[in-house]
């Protein structure tokens, strides 16, 4: 039995090594491509974060060459063989097929203008659904004409998860229909070129930030009452930036019950780095009082926007 086992083990070192009995053999792959989730050292969570990868290869003028979609095993790496040259990969996680994805690519075959965007069958009366939750790596590496390259891509967080609970210390409007919260102009494309790279924690990255780019989009989701009759809704939509001026409203059957709040006021008043801050997770409380609206972060600090209501 041990035999058996020395032997198996040393089958696989040999495979492992492209070779063969004593003599080099020639390698089935030259590629090796190793996809983590950034800023965690010793365990590799990008399973946990994403149903799938959608790889997009550029040769070194910059053009579309090929594009794989990635998925069960394959989403933490796989083996391939690429001709000698440069190359960059860019890969986005989460994005869904044709029919349900509330994103398209562009079909630009030049790296520098190609464009992820809300796809324009998910709008509705010139607002979108939310997003899937976006994740994005970059890598620009050269494939020689001998040995075997490892190239290591770091995925990281690509979407901003805003939940925001609306909550009155005075009488609060009777629900008669729909409750629905919009965000308004917010981000509504990516680039694919490099964006600003960030030291991850545990030294484990770097954390790429997808460039964003100018165009501005609308949002609206479904809120509900809980057992507290405090209003709640979610909103999955791209980044955020330090000079985005996301616009919030709440709305009752069509008519705005709570006017809308520019929460750039609250972010800044926060010192938040929209620009560098690596996942844009906010659960923000809304409280409508009789001198206006506070509105606070979990142990974070209020802002105070006063005037009247919508």
């Amino acid at each position: 039995m041990e035999y058996r086992m020395t032997t198996f083990l040393l089958l696989l070192m040999l495979l492992g090594a492209c070779t063969f009995q004593d003599e080099p053999g020639v390698c089935p792959f030259n590629v090796r491509l190793e996809y983590r989730y950034a800023g965690y050292a010793y365990e590799n969570r990008l399973p946990v974060r994403v149903d799938n990868l959608r790889e997009y290869l550029y040769d070194g003028s910059g053009k579309l060459i090929q594009t794989k979609e990635l998925r069960g095993d394959s989403i933490t790496g796989y083996q391939t063989t690429l001709a000698p040259g440069d190359y960059t990969l860019v890969v986005w996680g989460n994005v869904g097929n044709k029919a349900a994805s509330s994103m398209v690519a562009t079909d630009d075959n030049q790296w520098r203008n190609s464009r992820l965007v809300n796809s324009p069958a998910a709008l509705k009366n010139d607002l979108y659904a939310n997003n899937e939750r976006l994740y994005y790596g970059t890598a620009a590496f050269q494939v020689t004409s001998t040995g075997v390259l490892r190239q290591r891509i770091y995925v990281t967080h690509a979407h901003a998860n805003l939940k925001v609970t609306v909550s009155w210390r005075i009488q609060h409007p009777e629900w008669e229909g729909l409750l629905r919260m919009r965000l308004c102009d917010v981000p509504g494309e990516y680039g694919f070129w490099t964006g600003q790279e960030i030291s991850a924690p545990n030294g484990a990255g770097p954390y790429t930030i997808p460039y964003i780019g100018e165009s501005l989009v609308n949002y609206e989701t479904r809120a509900a009452v809980d057992y507290n009759d405090d209003v709640i809704g979610e909103f999955i939509t791209h980044r955020f930036c330090s000079d985005s001026h996301p616009l919030w409203s709440l709305y009752c059957n069509g008519k705005q019950v709570v006017r809308e709040l520019d929460l750039q006021r609250y972010f800044n008043k926060s010192a938040i780095d929209l620009d560098h801050n690596v996942e844009q997770e906010f659960h923000l409380l809304i409280m409508v009082e009789d001198q206006g609206i506070v509105i606070t972060e979990i142990s974070s600090a209020d802002w105070d926007e006063g005037g009247a209501l919508g």
